[in-house]
This record gives C-alpha cells, sequence and structure tokens, in this order.
C-alpha cells in the first residue's frame, strides 16, 4: 500500500499530537481500534465511521470547492 491519503496523515498526527492511542481515539468515538487502525491504514472506511474518527479528535470535516472547478 502507497502513502496515505494526506487527510488521513493529518488525523494520525493530530492523535500524537494529543497523546492519544488508537483504543482512546475509539472510545472517544465509540468505534472499535479496529476501526480506528483500518482509517488510519488507508483501509476503506464508511463516511459516518471516518466522521466520528474526525469528531474524536476535535475537528470538524468541511468541503471547499478546488480552484479553477466548474460551478
Amino acid at each position: 500500500m502507497g502513502e496515505p491519503h494526506p487527510l488521513v496523515a493529518e488525523l494520525v498526527d493530530e492523535r500524537h499530537r494529543q497523546s492519544l492511542t488508537q483504543e482512546a481515539v475509539a472510545a472517544r468515538a465509540g468505534l472499535t481500534q479496529g476501526c480506528v487502525s483500518g482509517i488510519e491504514t488507508g483501509r476503506d472506511a464508511r463516511l459516518s465511521t471516518f466522521l466520528s474518527h474526525v469528531d474524536a479528535l476535535g475537528y470538524e470535516l468541511t468541503l471547499v470547492r478546488k480552484a479553477g472547478a466548474d460551478a
């Protein structure tokens, strides 16, 4: 498997900055440690699972239109 998506890498970096284990994030998010590991290693996850992981770290996901994208 290649490099993780930059968004996933940011989640892992943030978990480390907060000194949290995967188990701690999982408990906050109502997920299993295996789900958190799956997200962090780039396996596909349901959007709701991914958003729970994001929320557990104190973030929210926002969509921003790419510069130059057709409206």
